[in-house]
């Protein structure tokens, strides 16, 4: 809404002093409306910015305003997931929230271990070291996390021509998806 707009000009007279000021005033609503919505945003985790930290807290996480905030809600919402009995559906469930993209877990209760294989994607997930001590945190202290990461090798590069793979470092060639 633009308050100028709401006057008659025969009520002002087109003075400027009555232009300055309704154009404060619309600022100033404006302004309000903004940080009203902001605080409305700060309601839900998945839309807070500077009010994550609040869901941090709640949960007993540490607050690191340094991490982008996705990566900050992917361990609120572990946290939360891991919330009673740990099963294997329960880590991949923890796993695929902050790896985006799908996991299996795999166990091995004899020998007292399990796999969490990322398999969508290749390369290290981002924010690697939070997704481990998420797992870490709720998995059986008695159980191993062996983690499987999607990485080409030398099979699946020996078929490709030199010129094809010129464009990669030999780093790259590890995690770039070549299908």
């Amino acid at each position: 809404m633009i308050f100028i707009a709401m006057i008659p000009e025969s009520v002002y007279n087109m003075e400027e002093h009555v232009k300055i000021l309704q154009d404060a005033l619309q600022k100033q609503v404006e302004d309000m409306q903004n940080a009203r919505d902001s605080f409305l945003r700060q309601g839900q985790p998945a839309t807070a910015t500077w009010g994550m930290a609040n869901y941090e807290r709640s949960w007993g996480l540490v607050i690191d305003n340094s991490k982008p905030l996705d990566q900050r809600l992917a361990a609120y919402r572990a946290k939360r997931r891991g919330v009673g009995t740990t099963t294997a559906e329960t880590i991949r469930s923890i796993a695929e929230g902050f790896y985006n993209g799908q996991v299996e877990v795999a166990e091995h209760k004899k020998e007292f271990w399990f796999e969490v294989i990322f398999t969508s994607q290749i390369g290290i997930p981002p924010n690697m070291a939070d997704l481990k001590a998420a797992v870490e945190d709720i998995k059986p202290a008695h159980m191993e996390a062996v983690y499987v990461i999607v990485r080409n090798t030398n099979d699946i590069l020996g078929g490709r021509r030199h010129d094809d793979l010129a464009a990669y470092n030999h780093d790259d060639l590890k995690t770039v998806n070549l299908q």
